[in-house]
């Protein structure tokens, strides 16, 4: 396989301009069918790489996504500013969070 697509594209024009045909039992492919194809074989070995990469990851416990902003103890900090009266703009001004965090936040 090509290290890279200009790679490909210059070695799919030589075996052209050669009248090699390209492909196995396709002669009537076009150079941007090739193309089309030989980058189809690129993305699904990328994509077969990339599920490896992260099957190998989950079993080494690697946690992906983003790291939760809203623990317990800040929920639990905002939820007592309201019972206090403090206005919901304020609390979540003040602990940096969109205030539906503190609507859809799960009750202790």
């Amino acid at each position: 396989m090509a290290a890279s697509n200009l790679e490909l594209l210059g070695d799919l024009e030589r075996t052209a301009f050669a009248g090699v045909a390209i492909g196995r039992g396709c002669r009537d492919r076009t150079l941007p069918e090739e193309l089309a194809h030989s980058f189809h074989i690129a993305r699904l070995v990328i994509a077969e790489r990339t599920r490896k990469g992260r099957e190998a990851a989950q079993a080494r416990r690697i946690k992906f996504g983003p790291k939760p902003r809203f623990t317990d103890e800040l929920l639990n900090h905002g939820r007592a500013l309201v019972e206090q009266g403090r206005p919901i703009r304020n609390v979540v001004t003040l602990l940096h969070v969109h205030r539906t965090m503190l609507y859809r936040a799960p009750p202790n």
